[in-house]
């Protein structure tokens, strides 16, 4: 039987094919892939134990089995290694442990070139389903997944970032943030995680890069990298990954603009608390909205707000008070005259739902205390916080 070997080409904005590898010098290209093997790839299933044949699940599958699914705690990646040896049949044993060295080396080096990070990963791009991807370097937030996979951290919190547009409406105007792929979903179970691995990336100041594939709304399901998420989640910081995102055809083959860009480096420090859905998406409207390109300038932005001298509509304060929760805790203690003014009383609650996650603070303490002996009563949600703030110190 004749098969077409596979072919990948690299091309540029204006589709410009790129004439190799080595022309290649950004973190960001579009790639076609010809007569793709199709073995990792994203389809609708039908829904377990549910004849409903509308009923679907999105799905990653390898080898005719699911990676992932929407509904189901599954999580049966193999790894990339495994991954090669069984659909990349053309090299022997000891090319492959060689590849693998090389594909290891390369992706755990803060100083590899884009180029050289294609090139290794070209033998699961061949893998993919004929079609166009982006292929980019970007930072990614690890979940703790369905079953605490990064973490022990089950507190039954969620990650609605399955959503393609996320939209909100506030100060009498929309706020939507279009989806990519922003936060890491975990394709192995726990059983796959050595704590010997774990440790040694924990003595590693920069953890290398994973291979994530975009799945759904701000979702990526993360093939390679797991050792790195976990102790990437660990540090509340995000994980640089290879990010492999599918377009649909009529999607327009354009860069991010200048905005997004610094919205999406300003997002890579290392936070206090890896963002929500809500705090993400509000971050990132308020940093186009106020075209905001680092953190010195949100920080003198901060000073502004606190001095009066920018007056910020109610919603507009609740994005910059997700931006304090997530970047700088200790700045939402300076925002408690602010928060009792009637301006802003409607966002009382989700600015004492903040405080409340601070650990061992005295000044919370205090602000907690004040608020309970001068509240009058107005907010009965806001009184509940601070005194189950008390209660659970007593209890600790």
């Amino acid at each position: 039987m004749f098969f077409r070997k596979t072919k990948i080409r690299y091309f540029e904005e204006d589709r410009k094919q790129v004439q190799g590898i080595d022309d290649i010098d950004l973190t960001s290209t579009f790639m076609t892939v010809s007569s793709g093997l199709g073995k990792l790839k994203k389809e609708y299933i039908a829904a377990a134990n549910n004849g409903d044949e509308y009923d679907s699940n999105l799905a990653f599958v390898y080898k005719e089995a699911v990676l992932y699914t929407a509904s189901h705690e599954f999580y049966g990646c193999p790894t990339c290694e495994k991954i090669i040896r069984r659909y990349h049949p053309e090299f022997n044993h000891l090319e492959v442990v060689e590849k693998m060295e090389e594909y290891r080396m390369v992706m755990g080096q803060e100083k590899s070139e884009f180029k050289e990070i294609l090139r290794v990963n070209e033998m699961i791009f061949q893998l993919l389903e004929s079609g166009t991807y982006r292929i980019s370097l970007k930072k990614i937030f690890p979940t703790y997944g369905q079953n605490g996979i990064f973490s022990d951290f089950t507190n039954g919190q969620e990650v609605k970032a399955s959503v393609d547009t996320y939209y909100q409406y506030m100060d009498n105007a929309p706020v939507c943030v279009d989806s990519h792929t922003a936060y890491i979903l975990p394709t192995q179970s726990t059983d796959n995680l050595t704590e010997e691995t774990i440790q040694q990336y924990r003595q590693k100041s920069y953890l290398g890069r994973g291979l994530l594939i975009a799945y759904t709304g701000f979702l990526g399901v993360l093939l390679d990298g797991h050792h790195k998420a976990t102790v990437a989640f660990e540090r509340g910081e995000a994980l640089e990954c290879l990010v492999i995102e599918p377009l649909e055809k009529g999607t327009p083959k354009s860069k991010w603009r200048p905005l997004e860009v610094s919205a999406s480096e300003l997002l890579q420090s290392r936070t206090k608390n890896i963002p929500n859905i809500d705090d993400y998406c509000l971050i990132i409207h308020l940093i186009e909205a106020k075209e905001l390109q680092s953190h010195a300038q949100l920080r003198d932005f901060i000073a502004k707000v606190l001095n009066e001298k920018i007056l910020l509509q109610e919603g507009e304060m609740d994005y910059l008070l997700s931006y304090c929760h997530v970047f700088e805790e200790s700045r939402l203690i300076d925002f408690y005259p602010l928060m009792k003014r009637y301006d802003y009383k409607d966002i009382r609650v989700s600015y004492f739902e903040k405080l409340a996650s601070f650990e061992n603070s005295t000044a919370v303490d205090e602000l907690m205390l004040n608020y309970l002996i001068n509240d009058e009563y107005d907010n009965a949600t806001v009184t509940k916080i601070c005194d189950k703030y008390f209660e659970d110190k007593l209890n600790e």
